[in-house]
């Protein structure tokens, strides 16, 4: 007869991750440093079959949860990394679980004991939270029907934005569905978001969960009727989080920063470090905010333009500049005939129609642009 404890346990293995953002070598340091992107940066070791169903530089993929459990498929904890120790503290806002350092008698530094105390979990008013060396992480899982392999991909985010579409995603479908969301057919995207981190304007890319196209609500709930048997997902590889949400000197390797045994330190960010997905700005992004400016675009407006392009930010920046460029001639052309029209009843010439008036609500746009594409509006 089996053993109750251990047959009760089904754990599905790691295929592997894929990432939102890559890393790059700064131009004026030479040094390594992750950057976020707007498309998905698919596992190497699978990336040539998903090239081939997804195409490269993909912002949609259909996926399905294993499971039932919301915690399983999708944990999210404060974590902080160590320089010499990797993962050195993880917390859910209440309690914490971290590191025990003591100081070596002989060198005078801190190194780790091998273990692991309970604390209270401060979490964002933990200072280390709030210098940017420890972040609220989730670890999303799944499967992807079309590449069924040897377990779930793993998909990590730092970003703010994409936890709460997750969460606000996970219990709509939950809720037309009685709590069964195992198994139903879902599609994963990257889509663009404007912000204000800094009171500054600017467009990232953040994750949304949708349920597929094309299904009715009883087609849905009997999906969720004959959904599979819940299986326990592995535990989140958290090796590579560090690489990607946190600044450089408290990663894993860093040999020029000791932690604090009592978690006080003075540890600062890394200048010019990108460490969250929410964090992408770059000289597309400020184009498109001043050409929203010059424009000036309702909000209603901008939305409309990203569908238009479909969240393209090259494709955004050349339509806005084509309407830049047109509503910048029309001026222009108002203005000379204005003109002529003056010179005219100097001159007695009168021998023309009258040309019809410039609009009074027409704007004069302020901040210039390059090349376009199609009009708009």
């Amino acid at each position: 007869m089996p053993i109750p404890e251990l047959e009760n346990i089904v754990r599905l293995p790691r295929a592997a991750k894929i990432h939102l953002g890559e890393k790059r070598i700064s131009e004026s340091s030479g040094k390594e440093y992750p950057r976020a992107v707007d498309y998905f940066v698919w596992p190497e070791e699978y990336a040539a079959e998903l090239n081939g169903l997804f195409g490269e530089k993909c912002r949609e993929i259909p996926i399905m949860f294993p499971s039932n459990d919301r915690e399983t498929v999708a944990p999210t904890w404060y974590k902080r990394y160590g320089s010499s120790t990797g993962l050195a503290c993880k917390g859910d806002g209440n309690v914490a679980t971290r590191i025990v350092m003591r100081k070596n008698p002989e060198t005078g530094e801190l190194e780790p004991t091998g273990e692991m105390e309970e604390v209270e979990c401060l979490g964002q008013d933990c200072e280390y939270y709030q210098k940017k060396h420890c972040r609220h992480v989730m670890n999303l899982m799944f499967i992807i029907p079309q590449l069924l392999c040897e377990g779930v991909f793993q998909l990590d985010t730092s970003s703010f934005h994409s936890i709460v579409n997750f969460n606000s995603s996970w219990h709509f479908v939950a809720e037309l569905t009685h709590g069964k969301v195992a198994m139903i057919p879902l599609v994963l995207r990257l889509v663009p978001k404007e912000v204000s981190p800094d009171g500054r304007k600017k467009v990232v890319y953040v994750l949304e969960i949708k349920l597929a196209r094309g299904m009715t609500l009883p087609e849905l709930q009997a999906i969720a009727e004959g959904h599979a048997p819940r299986a326990e997902l592995p535990a989140p590889d958290e090796s590579g989080e560090a690489d990607h949400f946190y600044p450089r000197e408290v990663r894993p390797g860093a040999d020029d920063i000791k932690l604090d045994e009592s978690l006080e330190g003075d540890l600062e960010v890394a200048e010019g470090e990108i460490v969250d997905d929410d964090e992408a700005p770059d000289e597309l992004d400020n184009k498109i905010e001043d050409l929203c400016a010059a424009l000036e675009l309702t909000e209603a407006q901008k939305t409309l333009f990203w569908k238009r392009v479909e969240g393209d930010k090259r494709a955004m920046a050349d339509l806005l500049t084509e309407q830049y460029e047109e509503k910048s001639n029309v001026k222009t052309l108002r203005r000379g005939r204005g003109q002529n029209k003056k010179d005219a009843a100097q001159t007695g010439e009168h021998g023309q129609a009258e040309l019809p008036r410039a609009d009074s609500d027409e704007k004069k746009p302020t901040t210039p642009a390059a090349s376009g594409s199609k009009k708009f509006f």
